[in-house]
């Protein structure tokens, strides 16, 4: 599923099913994500599990939320973004279990820092948590200054019983996971400054 509203030519909120590295034999797991611009220089991104064989291990939630790192060890939401005029990225990251953080990025994977380097003048507004549920609100107002057309990348990490990782994504392009790639975001949201 592809649904797009627009500003002239350029999306405000999309909502796309996103495709696992790996077909997942004889069960039906699938997996949606939306993305919206909000005034303010806000972005909301959410996802939905359809889950009915319940293989998705979904930790419940923490009172409040935690930043923390090292997130894709367990099920994860990943939302990237750039504006299109910089070569600077950045990663937000969200679990079931409240956790979030943001990382900024050079460019590609750089710097190669484990964990990432945090971005500081994050503001999470929202991350509520429902049984296979995720909607996260980050207000990027202090990290892009003015109205910008963005690339957006969304991505999961769905561990599953066994502790067996799933990478799902909008596109593979690559021989194994990689959703820094930036070739396989989807294309533009704009970001609204008013």
């Amino acid at each position: 599923m592809d649904l797009r509203q627009h500003i002239g030519d350029v999306p405000v909120f999309q909502k796309h099913a996103l495709l696992p590295f790996e077909p997942l034999l004889g069960h039906d797991l699938s997996v949606e994500v939306s993305v919206e611009s909000l005034p303010l220089r806000r972005i909301r991104a959410e996802l939905w599990i359809h889950d009915p064989d319940q293989l998705v291990l979904w930790q419940s939630p923490a009172p409040f939320p935690m930043r923390e790192d090292f997130l894709d060890q367990s099920t994860c939401f990943e939302l990237f973004f750039r504006a299109e005029d910089e070569e600077i990225y950045h990663e937000l990251d969200a679990t079931p279990r409240r956790q979030w953080n943001l990382y900024t990025f050079n460019q590609y994977r750089s710097p190669n820092t484990s964990p990432p380097v945090h971005e500081p003048l994050a503001r999470l507004s929202d991350l509520s948590i429902h049984k296979n549920h995720l909607s996260m609100t980050v207000d990027v107002s202090r990290i892009l200054y003015k109205q910008a057309r963005l690339k957006v990348g969304v991505a999961a990490v769905l561990m599953l019983q066994g502790e067996h990782p799933s990478y799902w994504a909008l596109h593979h392009s690559c021989s194994e996971p990689d959703f820094h790639q930036q070739s396989d975001w989807s294309s533009e949201l704009l970001l609204s400054a008013s």
